[in-house]
């Protein structure tokens, strides 16, 4: 247990011909394509003090394979449930880093208690809200077209944070 929630599943994603699909590149090989100026990731675990190190290794491995072409990064965040304090500062920083290469960094999927988190960390100020999106299709469509943004996405990523939980 202990290993598995240090060491989770970590895929890159590419987009499965003619839908808005995002799918593991490694699962669904040529059914998916994968772009060079675009790195779309999944973690699936929560991101913790135990796991945000490798996190960042296997983020900054799939980034330098990209190389210079590389113009955006999606992180795929529908199965992050929690983002402990120790995690988020090293996502800040992460986030920091990548906007220093010229590189944009979108978050998509995020739940709602990850996105909570987002909004009350220093994620937020680093990402900047119109970087946080419902579904990986549209942050690729931002990314490609930054004036495209519905109202719905903008209403249901900006969501409103829950001051108590069990509300």
């Amino acid at each position: 247990m202990v290993y598995r929630t240090s060491k989770p599943h970590f895929a890159v994603l590419g987009n499965v011909k003619g839908t808005d699909y995002y799918k593991n590149v490694s699962r669904f090989g040529t059914e998916v394509i994968t772009r060079d100026d675009l790195l779309i990731v999944r973690f699936d675990a929560q991101l913790y003090f135990g796991n945000a190190s490798y996190f960042k290794t296997e983020l900054y491995k799939h980034i330098h394979k990209k190389g210079a072409a590389l113009k955006g990064v999606i992180l795929n965040a529908e199965a992050i449930n929690y983002i402990d304090s120790s995690a988020a500062q090293m996502l800040e920083k992460v986030i920091r880093e990548i906007h220093e290469k010229n590189i944009q960094f979108y978050v998509a999927g995020a739940i709602g208690p990850a996105r909570d988190i987002i909004f009350t960390s220093g994620i937020i100020t680093e990402l900047h809200r119109e970087f946080l999106f419902v579904k990986t299709s549209e942050a690729v469509t931002y990314f490609d077209e930054p004036k495209e943004i519905s109202m719905l996405r903008a209403k249901v990523a900006h969501q409103k944070i829950l001051t108590d939980k069990y509300q």
